[in-house]
C-alpha cells in the first residue's frame, strides 16, 4: 500500500500476524513507517506500509457531519 502525508486522517486495519484486525486512524508518516493510533491507544505505533489496508478518511466522516 502506497501511503503519503495526504493520507493522515486515513482510518486502516492491521492484520500482521493475529487473528484479530485492529483499526486506527494515520497520524504521520515518514520514509519507513506510517504511524497509527489505534482504537482504545493513546499514542501511536510504526506500522509498515505493507501491513496496512485503508478502509476510510477520518476527516471525510467529520466534514460530513459539520456540513
Amino acid at each position: 500500500m502506497k501511503i503519503s502525508e495526504s493520507d493522515v486522517g486515513s482510518r486502516v486495519v492491521w492484520k500482521k500476524g493475529y487473528p484479530k484486525a485492529e483499526s486506527g486512524v494515520i497520524t504521520s508518516v515518514n520514509s519507513k513507517y506510517v504511524h497509527v493510533r489505534f482504537d482504545g491507544d493513546l499514542h501511536s505505533k510504526g506500522c509498515y506500509p505493507r501491513d496496512l489496508q485503508r478502509v476510510g478518511n477520518l476527516n471525510t466522516h467529520i466534514n460530513k457531519w459539520e456540513n
